[in-house]
């Protein structure tokens, strides 16, 4: 017999009018959603192709609770995303801070929200488990976890092509093709071009952004090396050109340190740059005040420096001053599975990762000299896990156990330019992690299972300040070049260690009902903070956090399997919460102190006629801190204030309804999705929150009779809503509040043929 890949999504078989009992992998080992006690919510390739999502942040924008936004907090980076569960996650992309919601694909943890806005080719499935998934996941899941299985090679040719064209002709085009290679032997390869124009316009002499050119492309191997023995190897790459950020001026203010600065010694025109009585300074281009915001879509950055500061960065860097995002990242894994018979399995998943971004950044969106940025970043991970999984006693008894090592090697430079003073900072970190697991469910009775867990973590962070990041230049400060910003050869060592337990009771009174309740821990590992300025004594340095959570759901699949309902309510208790705040110009993250999250979701799908199907989601999420401390109460954060990323109410609704046209199928499709204010950073600047808003998005398709072909055309955001997905504040130092907005309205036509 050849062993199948455990990582394949399978869907039962059903009717014309059924709703698929999909099998997941949420807990390490093939068993039903329905069965599965975790609230998780699944993206199947078919639920894919009728969004028509070619990006995660697309894929997921109907999961409750749950926020994934392109683009970082600060510059707005496309190869960075923002992403939350139940109002827990991480915004800021400082290599130094771990992420609050763990990516996972097929198996293999990927480290950093770097590339993880990811473009979506050949998927069988994601899933979304929220909640802590400290247990079998591991480090970092302290919100939830996103699992994404890749489709595997089959033994019959298989082959497809999709082309999709759009607003700012956003260009997609995708391809695949697998099959046996020779007896045992199969193989897949699959590649993704993304092409889109710009649609930031530069003002003022600055260049347009919001473009893009990407490519990606996949490479697998599964090799029954004997009966019972599988090999799958995967090779992934990924290159991106990007002519600049993607966020824009929201906000200006007055009487910031380096904008004043400005003003008053470079400008030229003191006597009407700082007259905040005139009107005069609002039209007078010599001036840094809100006349630089000039919509939405529109930037002044000009990302102009002098010829001497160009020459600091070109000899640090390699490149002079101008707007760019290049990202540059692959990685190779390989997984063993070895059977020796029906109720034992062992597996090994070893995996290394690379990545590479580089951009720059005019902070201040003008065309003077007040914040610029150019950053420079680099990361090397390695992961082996071992897993031995489990099945006796007729199934009643599933377990497994594991261990697993994280290693990581990174380093930033950030070159930070301004009119008072030019200086390096950034990390140079490496990590060790290790862990062991284990996890049994039993069931007690026919109708009622147990679940234990537990995961021990050891690991070490290492940041090494070394002789790099220093003052570079000096324009008013009185403070000489080579005056280190971090303490010169000073390594600061943070060490943690964590048990992250679980429980939980599954009670199935019929085949159609599953209820259980659970609980959880999950943490997030301590780290260090990279940007700094004014210069620090000790390298800054924060503490894990952790939360427990309970959880109570309930699981119906039934009426002839043509209603499904999954819910969960949930309360977590949440500890030395990490924050982002300004110190001085720089995003400090900070501890602080307690909070406690409590909420609920709810998922229908319903099939209640011939054709027509039917979705809803409802997710609620009141989170709140309890107490606050430290630097973090200094900086302004008080028990008042809203988490970052958390909407109370996240609600959702799609309808399609297939009609019989010439012997193939026309699909038309409608969704509607609501997400109350949101906040964009910890102390909830107005000028970045984000008020309620409904998205509407209509879509409609056609198959031909044998499904060969499909046709499509949508319209995304028919409402022209142009929300903030992230946003920065930095009124004090740089004056200034920048944020990335949706594109809005878009329209598209897509084809696939497959074979």
């Amino acid at each position: 017999m050849s062993v199948s890949c455990p990582a394949l999504a399978q869907v039962e078989e059903q009717g014309a009018n059924q709703i698929p009992d999909i099998v997941v992998t949420a807990r390490r080992q093939a068993e039903s959603l329905q069965n599965t006690p975790i609230s998780v919510s699944v993206l199947t390739a078919d639920a894919l192709e009728q969004r028509q999502a070619i990006e995660m942040a697309e894929a997921v924008q109907l999961v409750p609770n749950m926020q994934f936004d392109v683009g970082s907090s600060y510059g707005g980076s496309s190869a960075l995303s923002s992403i939350y569960i139940r109002g827990i996650g991480q915004s800021e992309a400082q290599l130094s801070v771990d992420p609050g919601v763990a990516l996972y694909v097929d198996g293999v943890y990927m480290t950093r929200l770097i590339g993880q806005t990811l473009d979506l080719v050949d998927i069988d499935r994601v899933e979304v488990l929220r909640g802590p998934q400290g247990t079998l996941f591991g480090r970092n899941t302290i919100g939830g976890a996103i699992n994404i299985a890749t489709r595997r090679p089959g033994d019959k040719l298989a082959a497809s092509i999709n082309a999709q064209v759009g607003s700012d002709f956003d260009m997609v085009l995708r391809g695949s093709v697998s099959g046996p290679l020779s007896e045992g032997i199969r193989a897949g390869a699959s590649v993704l071009y993304h092409h889109r124009d710009n649609y930031i316009e530069g003002v003022s002499g600055a260049r347009s952004s919001g473009g893009r050119d990407a490519f990606s492309g996949r490479l697998v191997v599964d090799a029954d090396l004997t009966d019972n023995l599988l090999l799958s190897l995967s090779l992934d790459g990924t290159t991106s050109r990007e002519p600049g950020l993607l966020s824009v001026p929201v906000a200006y203010y007055d009487g910031s340190a380096f904008g004043e600065v400005h003003n008053a010694f470079f400008s030229g025109a003191p006597e009407v740059c700082t007259n905040y009585g005139s009107a005069a300074r609002f039209s007078d281009t010599r001036c840094y005040n809100a006349q630089w915001r000039k919509g939405q879509f529109r930037t002044a950055g000009t990302h102009q420096t002098p010829e001497s500061h160009d020459a600091i960065i070109q000899d640090l860097h390699g490149h002079r001053f101008k707007p760019r995002q290049e990202l540059d990242m692959w990685g190779v894994s390989g997984q063993l599975s070895w059977r020796p018979n029906t109720g034992l399995e062992f597996k090994s998943i070893t995996a290394f990762r690379s990545a590479r971004l580089n951009y720059a950044h005019d902070g201040d969106h003008s065309p003077h000299l007040i914040v610029h940025n150019d950053d420079k970043n680099k990361i090397d991970s390695f992961t082996q896990e071992f897993q031995v999984i489990g099945n006796h006693l007729d199934g009643r008894l599933k377990w497994l156990v594991g261990a697993f090592y994280f290693y990581e090697d990174g380093f930033t430079s950030d070159i930070v330019d301004t009119n008072l003073v030019m200086f390096q900072s950034g990390a140079a970190i490496k990590t060790d992690s290790y862990a062991a697991f284990g996890q049994a469910t039993y069931d007690l009775v026919d109708q009622l299972s147990l679940t234990v867990g537990l995961r021990y973590t050891d690991e070490a962070k290492t940041f090494s300040a070394g002789d790099r990041f220093i003052i570079l230049a000096d324009f008013g400060l009185g403070i000489p070049a080579g005056t280190p910003v971090l303490p010169i050869g000073q390594v600061a060592k943070a060490k943690s260690d964590a048990f992250t337990p679980m429980a939980s009771l599954s009670f199935k009174p019929t085949e159609e009902l599953n209820l259980y309740v659970s609980y959880s821990q999950g943490f997030k590992g301590g780290g260090f903070t990279q940007a700094v300025f004014p210069a620090a004594p000790t390298i800054p340095s924060f503490n894990p956090e952790r939360v427990t959570s309970y959880e109570a759901g309930v699981k119906f699949l039934g009426f002839d399997r043509k209603l499904r309902i999954n819910g969960a309510v949930f309360h977590g208790d949440y500890k030395d919460i990490q924050v982002t705040v300004i110190e001085g110009v720089a995003p400090t993250i900070r501890n602080a102190a307690k909070g406690r999250i409590r909420g609920g979701e709810l998922e229908i799908q319903a099939a209640p006629a011939d054709g027509l199907r039917l979705e809803g989601s409802l997710g609620y999420l009141d989170a709140e801190y309890l107490e606050v401390s430290g630097a973090a109460a200094l900086a302004g954060l008080t028990v008042d204030k809203k988490f970052v990323n958390a909407p109370e109410w996240t609600l959702a609704a799609a309808a399609s309804y297939s009609l019989d046209v010439g012997g193939g199928q026309l699909t038309p499709r409608a969704e509607w999705s609501y997400r109350s204010r949101t906040y964009n950073n910890a102390v909830n600047t107005p000028e970045i929150s984000q008020p309620g808003f409904h998205l509407f998005n209509a879509l409609i398709s056609y198959s031909d009779p044998d499904d060969r072909w499909l046709f499509s055309a949508g319209a995304k955001n028919i409402g022209n809503k142009r929300y903030l997905m992230s946003g920065y504040a930095d009124p004090a130092g740089i004056g200034m509040a920048e944020g990335v907005y949706d594109r809005g309205r878009v329209f598209f036509v897509s084809a696939r043929g497959k074979y």
